[in-house]
């Protein structure tokens, strides 16, 4: 594992990402993934090979953002995520990777890919598949599919804009289960999905990071919601932010790792 990663209690892992209905082939026809129209001078990388992550999670700039658009206030962005404590999810400088973890991902001639993350604790393996590959990125898609019982709850302001950040959502199928008041209501199963980033040639690790705060009414009759995600292999859609409403706040953070081909 990168050693990136940490999450709020509402979201799953990276390993596990929480998906919405949005079909895979669509969003990788979105113009940040790349043109789906293949251009010889463009043409997609040979991918297979091997690929070792490097030592350093490279920093990004720190935007935030309101429905009156980008607010350029470096002080104002620290505070915030200082109030929120989410100083690990976000940084102003280069950060190394925590000592004696690796990742290595092989990518098969087959199209079939193995990612391989480790530490002095443990050691994970997963198998995948690349899929929607174009000149800018790819997609390594699990080769199982995971699940579980879910609530089909009315979601707050905060999760509706959760199920917009991300430029990728993989698909998810889910049924209905026999229905008792507080307990959950259906069964989805959905494959994890992972975007990697192409650019000059160099495989990169995207690590998405964000805070999403939306604030309604003021004194007494003020509510809050708060949701925070950091390490995501994903990319913001910026179709959200012409979709933010007074009272919501988005800060957003696009580090990346190199992927060095041995």
């Amino acid at each position: 594992m990168l050693y990136f990663t940490a999450v709020t209690p509402n979201y799953p892992s990276t390993l596990a990402m929480k998906s919405s209905f949005y079909p895979l082939t669509a969003m990788l026809c979105l113009s940040l993934l790349g043109s789906c129209h293949k251009d010889p001078e463009t043409s997609p990388l040979v991918l297979p090979g091997e690929y070792q992550a490097a030592g350093t999670l490279t920093t990004a700039p720190i935007l935030l953002y309101t429905k009156n658009g980008p607010v350029d206030n470096a002080a104002l962005v620290d505070k915030l995520i200082a109030r929120r404590r989410l100083g690990s999810y976000f940084s102003r400088a280069d950060v190394p990777m925590a000592a004696g973890s690796t990742l290595t991902l092989t990518i098969r001639d087959n199209g079939t890919a193995r990612l391989v993350f480790g530490s002095p604790a443990f050691a994970d393996t997963v198998e995948a598949e690349v899929m929607g590959q174009s000149a800018t990125s790819f997609v390594l898609a699990s080769r199982d599919s995971v699940g579980g019982p879910e609530l089909a709850a009315t979601p707050n302001r905060c999760e509706v804009l959760a199920g917009k950040i991300r430029v990728l959502y993989p698909p998810k199928r889910c049924r209905p289960i026999a229905y008792t008041p507080g307990t959950y209501e259906q069964y989805c199963r959905f494959r994890p999905s992972r975007l990697i980033t192409i650019r000059n040639g160099q495989l990169f690790i995207p690590q998405l990071s964000w805070l999403i705060q939306n604030q309604t009414g003021a004194g007494p009759g003020t509510s809050v919601c708060t949701l925070a995600y950091s390490g995501e292999w994903n990319a913001l859609d910026p179709a959200i932010l012409n979709q933010l409403v007074a009272g919501d706040t988005i800060v957003v953070q696009q580090r990346q790792v190199a992927l060095l081909r041995q």
